[in-house]
């Protein structure tokens, strides 16, 4: 018999020992316990249960995925092995640890892991799949991902086809999307079409990739000219059909392209994302652009790689550029998501605190090319083919921004606050100091962009076609390719700049700022007193004015030939919305005017675009009702002549009076308003505008000195116009049919539980109200 251990009244321990532990009984604190000395057994001290702790990732610190920032964070931790095991794959190989013995076999326990998407080695793993995949998985996948290649195989075009429509897209679409690299995608393509010639698999090309390559020759089938077009049918295809044709096997394949798990695979789901959201089919862009999102994060692009050491990376070490790959994928991502959740209102998945990635550097090394001098165009501010990508991702945080806080358009998915009680006075003064903060960030980032890319430099005349651009492009960043690329840029960037506006200040249109209670009736506001709303109406009609104005610009006609046309139609749709709304306020004014007139510009840019998008063509349809409703109005108010008995003298007299103390407040005199008749009817005619706008206050606003937002009221004439916009979308929803599909289509469908483009301007959306 073992002879017990004595105990030792002086130790302590802090947990309890092997024995009582495995039994589940109540232990002493010291060694050797009671109950081991009663059983005239060994006290044993347990094992460490470090193995057992509970698997967490590394933590970026606390910092959204908008800025620039050098600070070092950990990288996740990962096991090296060829599987991410999931908490309860983990659980299973520490219990087969403790008992000194191999786990099982991955394909044995294959439902509880989940594969490696790991791209610290800045590789892919798609191509590993491929050969071992099925091997781990079951023969079902291995046999529908043999399917998937065979079908997409069988589909490539011809090489001279395939080389026109990929040349065809680095020309119009790539600037636009940039989501790989030029280089890499040319040198797989070679390869592709180079082992198609003598094996039918091509073992070393990853299905992922040739779902990229059949996506980019469907987008490029789309921006084809004519000459194009016409070699396309003397080499025996069709647009339509071969566009169909390619289409068919990647839709079939996408599941098995998304099951690798691989960065083309992030890439593919980008592509054909963009496709449907700028091809009329929004209700498949939203979830095809979760699936890239999904992917991405499981491949931690939203992360800091451990491999990145350098400050600039050089583009021409594969490693470096690999990472960049990283981040033009997620970018990429970030860009087209959070698009989608302002078009269409849908919530936003992305949580900025999460990430912790770094932007595009607009400056890279090139080792390999001596006339490329980064720190030259760094020092001047010149632009790079990077710098629009850069700026377009830093509005899209601001863009993002807004949705969160102004249109509370977070992940309901996500644990919120819960909700504190606050009056309408914090609410709005919430809601005005966050329109105020992040227009001030749209300023900053319109005063930060490159010399070329300034949005008081657009060109006036017509830039280079596409066709003179390449036959004058020495290398990526030749003259002649800024020549071309660089204004279109620009057009982009300021038509999502004015977008921007509008959607930051919208909420604040539907309420107005009451006077004082000592202000009178006829007298002019204090000099002090600012009405942020009435700030907001000046500012969105200012940014749609400015959105039609560029409309005279031959740019935008020459931009209908690349990827960005559909983008440019569906800003000239949003300054359509907001002038059709702000010219109904009051038709009578000289602001209603200005409004109808850049409406008719809007709508002379949407004929001239008619056919380049499906987009244009509903846009055109939707502009044309909501213009002959202001006209219907303006009309109906012009008719109504109200029929008045004479006023008697004394009431003559006295409205005399009152517009001569209106003139001299105004600073007008009788001497002087020849001189200055217009500032003195703009005087009057803003005091006749705001007295209307007290007529339609159904209730006392209650201003105080100490809290003067307490004094918002809700206009109702901005309030009517929102409803009749309602209606005339609606109607033009239900009327009109344009190539075989309803205008819902690509703005949005008017059905059940679905999203529409004129989310923003519904009368319901009240963000004021939606504050905790």
């Amino acid at each position: 018999m073992q002879r017990p251990t004595l105990r030792n009244d002086s130790g302590r321990v802090p947990r309890a020992c092997q024995r009582c532990r495995q039994q589940k009984l109540k232990c002493d604190i010291r060694r050797p316990c009671t109950l081991c000395i009663r059983a005239n057994v060994t006290c044993a001290t347990p094992v460490k249960p470090t193995t057992w702790k509970t698997h967490e990732a590394g933590r970026p610190a606390k910092k959204a995925c908008r800025r620039n920032d050098s600070a070092e964070v950990s990288a996740a931790h990962g096991r090296p092995s060829e599987a991410v095991s999931s908490a309860s794959s983990m659980y299973l190989d520490e219990a087969f640890q403790q008992h000194n013995t191999t786990s099982p076999d991955a394909a044995e326990v294959s439902a509880f892991s989940a594969p490696r998407h790991d791209l610290e080695d800045g590789t892919s793993q798609s191509s590993a799949s491929d050969t071992s995949g099925g091997q781990r998985r079951g023969q079902t996948h291995a046999a529908n991902n043999n399917a998937t290649r065979q079908g997409m195989l069988s589909a490539l075009p011809a090489r001279d086809i395939a080389t026109m429509l990929v040349n065809n897209y680095f020309d119009r679409i790539h600037w636009f999307v940039l989501v790989f690299h030029q280089s890499d995608f040319r040198l797989q393509a070679q390869q592709l079409y180079d082992e198609t010639r003598t094996a039918s698999q091509c073992r070393s090309i990853p299905t992922a990739f040739l779902g990229v390559y059949l996506a980019v020759c469907i987008l490029s089938l789309s921006y084809l000219d004519p000459s194009q077009t016409a070699t396309l049918s003397r080499l025996g295809e069709e647009t339509v059909s071969l566009q169909e044709r390619l289409l068919g096997p990647l839709r079939a394949g996408l599941l098995d392209i998304a099951a690798e798990g691989s960065l083309e695979a992030v890439q593919t789901c980008v592509l054909l994302g963009s496709y449907y959201l700028y091809h009329g089919q929004p209700q498949l862009a939203w979830p095809v652009c979760g699936w890239a999102l999904r992917i991405a994060q499981a491949l931690k692009l939203h992360r800091r790689s451990s491999q990145q050491t350098v400050a600039v990376p050089n583009l021409d070490d594969p490693k470096q550029r690999a990472e960049e790959s990283r981040k033009r994928c997620w970018w990429a991502v970030y860009e087209i998501e959070t698009f989608c959740s302002m078009l269409y209102g849908y919530p936003l998945s992305i949580n900025d605190d999460d990430c912790d990635i770094e932007l595009l550097h607009q400056y890279p090394v090139r080792s390999a090319d001596p006339t490329w001098d980064a720190n030259e165009r760094r020092i001047t501010g010149q632009a790079t083919l990077l710098s629009y990508k850069v700026a377009i991702v830093q509005l899209s945080i601001i863009v993002r921004t807004a949705l969160l806080k102004l249109y509370s358009l977070g992940d309901r998915s996500r644990p919120q606050k819960p909700a504190r009680r606050t009056n309408t006075s914090d609410r709005m003064r919430t809601l005005v100091e966050s329109v105020a903060v992040l227009d001030r960030k749209l300023d900053a980032w319109r005063s930060e962009l490159p010399q070329q890319l300034h949005l008081d430099q657009m060109p006036v005349g017509a830039v280079a076609p596409c066709r003179d651009y390449l036959a004058g492009a020495a290398g990526p960043c030749s003259r002649a390719c800024f020549h071309y690329l660089f204004p279109l840029q620009t057009l982009s960037l300021k038509l999502a700049f004015e977008n921007a506006r509008i959607l930051i200040h919208r909420p604040l249109l539907k309420y107005r700022l009451a006077l004082p209670d000592s202000h009178q009736a006829n007298a002019p506001p204090p000099p002090d007193f600012s009405d942020p709303c009435q700030a907001s109406v000046r500012a969105c009609q200012a940014a749609a004015l400015q959105i039609s104005d560029i409309c005279s610009l031959p740019l935008v006609h020459d931009a209908g030939a690349t990827y960005a046309v559909a983008f440019i139609c569906l800003h000239l749709l949003t300054a359509a919305i907001t002038l059709s709304i702000l010219a109904s306020l009051n038709t009578m004014s000289q602001a209603s005017h200005d409004c109808k007139m850049g409406l008719r510009r809007l709508m002379e840019m949407q004929s001239r675009l008619t056919g380049k998008s499906i987009v244009t063509s509903q846009g055109l349809i939707v502009s044309k009702r909501l213009m002959s409703l202001v006209l219907q109005k303006e009309r109906d108010e012009m008719l109504n002549v109200p029929l008045l008995p004479d006023p008697p003298r004394v009431e003559i007299e006295a409205r005399q009076e009152v517009a001569a103390a209106s003139r001299a407040s105004a600073g007008c005199d009788e001497h002087d308003a020849p001189q200055s008749g217009s500032s003195c009817a703009s005087a009057l005619m803003q005091r006749g505008q705001a007295q209307a706008v007290d007529m339609l206050v159904t209730q006392d606003p209650l201003v105080t000195p100490e809290d003067p937002y307490l004094g918002f009221y809700e206009d109702l004439a901005t309030t009517q116009a929102l409803f009749d916009f309602e209606q005339a979308f609606l109607e033009s929803h239900s009327e009109s049919v344009t190539d075989g599909r309803v205008v819902a289509g690509s703005l949005g469908q008017q059905t059940s539980g679905s999203q529409d483009y004129s989310w923003i301007w519904s009368s319901n959306v009240d963000p004021a109200l939606s504050w905790h």
